[in-house]
């Protein structure tokens, strides 16, 4: 019995052994199965981050054109800016020149009115002493004082072709967009 007995304790060892390298063979497929699961995740996980990362490089390329528009927008403005800038300058520049212009025509025209009413006082004085009561001047004196009218006359003429003159000088300067110095 003891062959028996034996051969059955060496089958049982033999199926206990086959058992045993079942369990380790089903353990070792379920651990296959989840590290394919797990490969699988990655690769999934690993596709999401790849399409992200397209999108951010996309987003990227996206930010960098607009920077760069808006860069070439600030410099465009700041040249703009230059521009109005200047052009500020050149009209506070016009203004003070019209300014001392227009103070130069003032003076001019109260020069001008002092020199016009000089010859116009000698003009009406000597024109009072002519209308006096005849016989009260001599004929000597009355053509003294026609001389002196008629001098006086040329005179305030002459002033008054040279402000004429000067005038249409101004406009011409005006027209021009410089205002002439001559006065």
């Amino acid at each position: 019995m003891p062959e028996i007995l034996l051969s059955k304790l060496r089958f049982f060892i033999n199926l206990y052994q086959q058992r045993q390298a079942l369990e380790e063979e089903i353990k070792q497929r379920q651990a296959e199965a989840a590290l394919e699961e797990r490969n699988k995740d990655l690769q999934d996980l690993s596709y999401q981050l790849h399409k992200q990362n397209v999108s951010l490089l996309k987003m990227t390329d996206e930010l960098e054109e607009k920077n760069t528009r808006l860069e070439t927008m600030a410099a465009e403005l700041q040249d703009r800016n230059d521009e109005l800038v200047k052009v500020m300058d050149e009209l506070q520049q016009a203004n003070l020149t019209y300014l001392s212009w227009n103070a130069d025509k003032i003076s001019s025209f109260s020069i001008i009115s002092h020199d016009l009413r000089s010859p116009f006082n000698a003009l009406m004085g000597n024109a009072q002493l002519l209308a006096a009561p005849p016989g009260s001047l001599t004929e000597q004196d009355t053509q003294d004082m026609s001389q002196t009218i008629y001098r006086q006359a040329k005179v305030v003429y002459n002033l008054l072709d040279n402000l004429l003159t000067w005038a249409r000088l101004q406009q011409e300067a005006a027209c021009s967009g410089s205002p002439s110095q001559s006065n």
